[in-house]
């Protein structure tokens, strides 16, 4: 892909225990020598209702802006011979502070796509089980669980599991 500049907006409001954000993106891009008008709208929040605990949710749409959601779809996702194709998109999660060091969350994320080719994305959920050991401030390791099933436009899925593990080094 190649464009033009993103032009990018975003305002976020913090109440007593959260916070709600909305933020917008317009852009010109070309996918495969096509120009596109891309733009996407997204709206989300979270909230602290009790002491160590977070929910949080987001819902994001827009066309020929699949590339900026999960998973960084791009290519016939972005546009076909009929257009700009539409995404949209939501994320739920919930996470746990378990005394100082322990973090444990789970999320729920879809994405639709307004159309596909046969053997292109028509749709990906995921769920991820996640949990977090801060070793220092400045160093934490985590560990999560991730199931997810991509749907194709001609209707085949397929499903992924996996265990990933991470580190963090904060400088």
């Amino acid at each position: 892909m190649t464009g033009g500049p993103s032009i990018t907006a975003a305002a976020k409001y913090g109440f007593g225990i959260g916070t709600v954000r909305i933020s917008g993106v317009i852009r010109d891009i070309a996918v495969a020598g096509v120009d596109v008008d891309s733009w996407g709208v997204s709206i989300g929040g979270s909230v602290s209702p009790w002491q160590g605990g977070t929910i949080m949710a987001n819902y994001t749409t827009g066309d020929a802006n699949s590339d900026l959601m999960v998973f960084g779809l791009a290519g016939p996702t972005q546009v076909d011979g009929l257009g700009e194709i539409g995404a949209d998109g939501i994320t739920v999660g919930i996470s746990q502070d378990i005394g100082d060091q322990f973090v444990v969350s789970a999320a729920y994320g879809l994405t639709e796509l307004d159309r596909s080719t046969a053997l292109g994305v028509q749709e990906l959920e995921t769920i991820h089980l996640t949990a977090i050991y801060k070793v220092t401030e400045k160093v934490s390791f985590g560990l999560e669980y991730f199931t997810g099933t991509r749907t194709q436009g001609n209707g085949v899925e397929f499903d992924a599991d996996r265990i990933q593990f991470s580190g963090q080094f904060r400088f």
